[in-house]
């Protein structure tokens, strides 16, 4: 079989090379759940898109919004029972920012805007694992009000935060202050990055590994060109790479449209880029790049080109009478690097339908998978048809993607052949084979009212998972379920 071969997992009869037993699911306990939505001006991009934190096999750390100027950091264990709970009060404009754990603890990052003094500060609070005492509360970063918000960059074990501002003119980047962090906020280093080099106006992300090194990633030259900077703690040089993601390509003017980074902790970041030809609009292709800062080189994958072939390719997938004459409203949402080296991209179709107060809708799934030394190995499109009203935006629908022993789990809530649930789909992340979405058996309701929470959803282990939903139209309270795949 040609490892190019369009898969079309959700209409294929079902195509397994799982060697191990068919996937079940048992549901082992249910306790009631009390959510009160934490609303934000910006719905369509999710403050805080984890809330649920395993800490072991069997426990697990929930924020939860208890009133509009009360949060709580909750620990159960595996019977489903609270053993502890630490009240979190905001001040007046406070909101949470971040939600994160590492070997000190359970901390959360709050912001405020204080208009009266002018000026905007993060807040670091920190809280121990085992009993929920509260361990440190701390300012870490402040700026003045009238700059643009304070960010955040947490490593991937959460033990180095970077929390950092923009320092702008005529509405260009021209420099970025920083404070670096460990998790029980301690500041390692005051960082300045000088951007004045840069003569057209920037985009800037900043990521920060284990070890507390910076990953300045930098769009330029009209969303052209991309560089990343790497800045230690140790030395005020940077080492930079760069390289030409846009620009003219066969007559057509070529700008790239949106990024998503992949740091990993052995000085390799992978950077993935939509591009689309500034005269039509239309998706032009995706391209890969891998930064390898210890051995100073750069590789880059096959540019994939969204073709008029690729187009036809969805319309065999859309049960519907009206053709897709173009891509629309697909973003890069994910990447996901297996222990194999495997990459796989996730994009999403998402929107809002237009209007105040109008629905989200999130649709299918456009995956690419290149193997370690980025050679497109599959690609896939998942079908789905997701609606939400306003109110709930994102927070129920979209998907949950988690990478659990060769294979790649999607979860997403919705209705199938009647039965509206959780559904897991398994994909072999190495080819591409996959299974049918099989229902997880929460028989989740189908009405107007809340039904689940994604935001809630996490993995314990390869075959723990927790899930807030509610089981049916009857049922006027949320569920806090503990799932086991056998």
């Amino acid at each position: 079989m040609n490892k190019y071969l369009f898969f079309l997992l959700f209409a294929l009869p079902f195509l397994s090379v799982f060697s191990s037993e068919t996937l079940a699911q048992s549901k082992t306990r249910s306790v009631p759940f009390a959510y009160r939505p934490d609303e934000s001006d910006d719905r369509y991009n999710q403050r805080l898109k984890h809330k649920t934190l395993a800490v072991s096999e069997t426990d697990f750390v929930i924020l939860s919004k208890k009133t509009d100027t009360e949060f709580a950091v909750e620990r159960y264990n595996e019977r489903l029972e609270k053993t502890w709970s630490a009240v979190l009060p905001l001040t007046s404009g406070e909101t949470v920012e971040t939600f994160a754990k590492s070997e000190a603890g359970v901390y959360v990052l709050t912001h405020r805007t204080n208009s009266e003094v002018g000026s905007q500060t993060l807040t670091g609070h920190l809280f121990d694992l085992k009993n929920g005492s509260k361990l440190e509360t701390k300012k870490l970063f402040e700026a003045p009000a009238k700059s643009r918000k304070i960010a955040v960059s947490l490593s991937d074990d959460g033990s180095k935060i970077a929390a950092f501002q923009y320092l702008m003119q005529e509405a260009k980047i021209k420099a970025i202050q920083a404070g670096i962090f460990d998790s029980r906020f301690q500041k390692l280093k005051d960082q300045n990055y000088n951007l004045r080099d840069i003569a057209t106006n920037v985009s800037a992300n900043l990521k920060i590994d284990n070890r507390g090194d910076q990953y300045l990633c930098l769009l330029s030259d009209n969303a052209t060109k991309l560089s990343v900077r790497k800045y230690t703690n140790t030395s005020d040089e940077a080492k930079v790479m760069s390289v030409q993601l846009g620009g003219m390509f066969s007559g057509k003017q070529v700008y790239v449209f949106q990024t998503q980074y992949q740091l990993q902790q052995n000085g390799l970041l992978y950077a993935a880029a939509l591009t689309l030809d500034r005269n039509t609009s239309d998706y032009h292709s995706l391209k890969l790049v891998k930064f390898d800062f210890v051995a100073s080189e750069m590789a880059f994958a096959p540019e994939f080109k969204f073709t008029p072939e690729y187009i036809d390719s969805l319309n065999k997938s859309y049960p519907t009478d009206k053709p897709v004459k173009r891509l629309e409203d697909i973003e890069l949402s994910e990447m996901v690097i297996t222990p194999e080296k495997d990459v796989v991209l996730i994009a999403e179709k998402r929107y809002t339908e237009g209007g105040e107060n109008s629905n989200y809708v999130a649709k299918e799934l456009h995956l690419f998978t290149y193997d370690e030394y980025l050679n497109l190995a599959w690609r896939s499109i998942l079908m789905k048809n997701q609606v939400a009203p306003p109110e709930e935006a994102f927070s129920g629908i979209s998907y949950l993607a988690n990478y659990v022993s060769g294979a790649l789990h999607i979860l997403t809530l919705e209705t199938i052949n009647g039965k509206t649930d959780l559904y897991n789909r398994r994909i072999n992340a190495h080819n591409g084979a996959g299974e049918n979405p099989k229902p997880l058996g929460l028989n989740v309701a189908n009405d107007k009212n809340i039904a689940y929470i994604k935001d809630f959803t996490a993995w314990l282990n390869d075959r723990k998972l927790v899930v807030v939903s509610r089981p049916n139209k009857k049922s006027a309270s949320l569920q806090l379920n503990r799932i086991i795949f056998k």
